[in-house]
């Protein structure tokens, strides 16, 4: 069977005399469902190999006729029927691979009537649902964030069951697959109530797909239900047992990463939630946070962190907290933003959440992150924050974090340590990972209606020159506009009729520069240059040539050098880009001044 295998794996490629045809796939097919049932496992696993791989033929004759064959095995060996769906293109809508794997699937919990056959129920129990027998799709998101970061539910009904999975893996050869847990046997220590033999069978399973895994891709499936069921669903109190579970999923998405594969749901979801949980454990957070840097590295690290973060939020170990939180940072600069795209906003809200904990330890890690996060972001991740309802104490702290560490505006440009390298396939940014966009489009700027901002007759006071005591009306509306301003942490909205609000603003703003009350007039100049600076672009050079005149001729031609200073401050401000954009000059603005 082995040799029939080899065979077809190499079918065309020796000239005509090499081409596999319809006759010979239905003589093979015959063959190897005949020795479907014999005794013998590894004789079934080679009859196994052979029908998948005529399944997942390139050619469709090829497929059509293995398809024929086996269609009988629905009856007369269910069995082996479902375990040829799970592995081939049958079980997957839209594979990809035209190579001999089993799929990638939505997870099943045993029964406890599957676990006493393989002994398991009675040393380690478990309380999982029932499998089902099902096709096995690629499992979507469900209800996931705008951003574009997955819920870790998954479908639980299409995984094989536990006695497949031992029947998978007992023909691949593994060492001391079968025997005594006191001799090193794997099946029987994964199972043991004793820790140190579960430990060593974890270890001799990292040490096989190091070796192996490639080769046998295809059955990680089965592992995974193997390990699951066998470790209260990855829940183990022992650390040893933990950092060796920790340690062969670093092997398999290893595996991953040569094969430039994404995992599937049901295969990292668990275990990101496994390393968060326990990174705060001194001794389990070197083999947590390389378990998350791997998982990563193979898929979309938005998805990685959005799991991880709200697992910890069910955590009320602060020191679980602040163990993420300086992963978080160090994923930072190991991988850069960019690869987080418009994930970022919901990295960030968490963040600024742990900024509000009791204990300072998670509050100085969250304001470290904070720091590695304006390094990359800068402006644009200032204005987010200060748009954001925090309260005063944590946007003070916020304030000295920004000063005290300085924008690179190259940051996203830099090659990093790690990038994911299957970002293609997970909706990551264009351009690569490792690499990426501005701040801006990862960092959506929020935009501020401002006369709804404001009461609505400040104009109405802003023009008010009825006695010689309108003059603090006038200056109390002045004020009220640049309050305003000062909050908008994003830009103006100019949508619809609030651009030709924001217009007349404008106007009656330009009024006030020639103001009777010559104390006004500097300060007028500075509310017309922090409202150019809120404006985008193009409204920017709009709304530009309304104030450009009398600021040229008060810049120009006032007595005072406060209020030419003014004047040049807001014409500066009125030609330069908003810094929330990256700042730099608006040649539009400029072309109209």
């Amino acid at each position: 069977l082995e040799f029939l295998h080899r065979c077809v794996v190499s079918s065309g490629t020796d000239g005509n005399s090499g081409s596999l045809t319809s006759q010979h796939a239905q003589d093979l097919c015959k063959i190897a469902c005949d020795k479907l049932k014999d005794s013998d496992a590894s004789t079934r696993q080679a009859a196994t190999d052979v029908l998948i791989l005529l399944l997942n033929s390139k050619d469709k004759v090829i497929v059509s006729t293995a398809e024929k064959i086996t269609s009988s095995l629905q009856s007369s060996n269910p069995r082996a029927f479902k375990t040829l769906v799970l592995a081939t293109k049958r079980g997957k809508p839209d594979a990809s691979e035209n190579r001999v794997s089993r799929p990638r699937t939505a997870p099943l919990k045993a029964t406890p009537s599957q676990s006493n056959k393989l002994g398991v129920a009675n040393a380690r129990p478990t309380t999982a649902p029932k499998s089902k027998t099902a096709n096995v799709p690629s499992v979507p998101a469900k209800n996931a964030p705008s951003s574009g970061a997955a819920d870790e539910k998954f479908d639980e009904s299409a995984l094989p069951s536990l006695d497949e999975s031992v029947d998978g893996l007992s023909g691949l050869g593994i060492p001391q697959w079968g025997d005594d847990a006191d001799n090193g046997g794997v099946l029987a220590g994964i199972k043991s109530s004793n820790w140190k033999q579960r430990m060593g069978a974890l270890n001799n399973l990292a040490t096989f797909y190091e070796s192996h895994g490639d080769r046998e891709f295809s059955s990680i499936t089965f592992l995974f239900v193997i390990v699951k069921a066998c470790t209260k669903s990855f829940q183990e109190s022992n650390f040893n047992v933990a950092k060796a579970i920790l340690e062969l999923f670093i092997v398999l998405f290893k595996i991953h990463a040569d094969r430039q594969t994404a995992p599937e749901t049901f295969l990292y979801a668990p275990i990101v939630k496994l390393a968060a949980e326990k990174i705060g454990d001194r001794k389990l957070s070197d083999s947590s946070s390389s378990c998350l840097n791997s998982i990563c590295v193979v898929k979309d690290p938005q998805r990685v962190l959005h799991v991880a973060t709200k697992t910890v939020d069910g955590v009320k170990s602060p020191l679980v907290h602040e163990a993420l939180l300086v992963w978080i940072k160090s994923f930072s600069a190991n991988f850069g933003l960019a690869t987080l795209s418009h994930g970022v906003k919901d990295v960030l809200i968490w963040i600024l959440k742990e900024c509000e904990s009791n204990n300072m330890k998670v509050k100085n890690a969250a304001g470290d992150v904070l720091g590695e996060m304006y390094t990359q972001l800068g402006p644009v991740l200032e204005s987010f924050v200060k748009s954001s309802d925090v309260s005063s104490s944590i946007s003070s702290m916020v304030e000295k974090v920004f000063k005290d560490n300085a924008h690179d505006p190259n940051a996203n440009q830099t090659e990093r340590r790690f990038k994911c390298i299957t970002m293609s396939s997970s909706n990551g940014p264009s351009g690569g990972p490792g690499k990426g966009g501005n701040a801006s489009s990862m960092l959506a700027l929020p935009t501020t209606d401002l006369m709804s901002a404001l009461k609505s007759d400040c104009l109405d006071r802003m023009n008010d020159t009825g006695d010689k005591k309108s003059w603090r009306n006038r200056k109390d509306a002045l004020d009220e506009v640049d309050a305003a301003l000062g909050k908008c942490g994003g830009l103006l909205s100019t949508e619809g009729k609030a651009f030709l609000q924001l217009k007349q603003l404008a106007a009656n703003l330009r009024l006030r520069i020639n103001d009777s009350q010559s104390n006004l007039k500097p300060l007028a100049a500075s509310v017309i240059g922090s409202l150019l600076s809120h404006l985008d672009d193009t409204a920017q050079a709009k709304i530009g040539p309304v104030v450009f005149p009398a600021l040229v001729n008060a810049a120009m031609n006032d007595m005072k050098k406060t209020m030419r200073d003014a004047a040049v401050s807001a014409l500066e401000f009125g030609t330069d880009s908003p810094k929330q954009n990256g700042g730099g000059t608006n040649a539009s603005s400029v072309e109209a001044f």
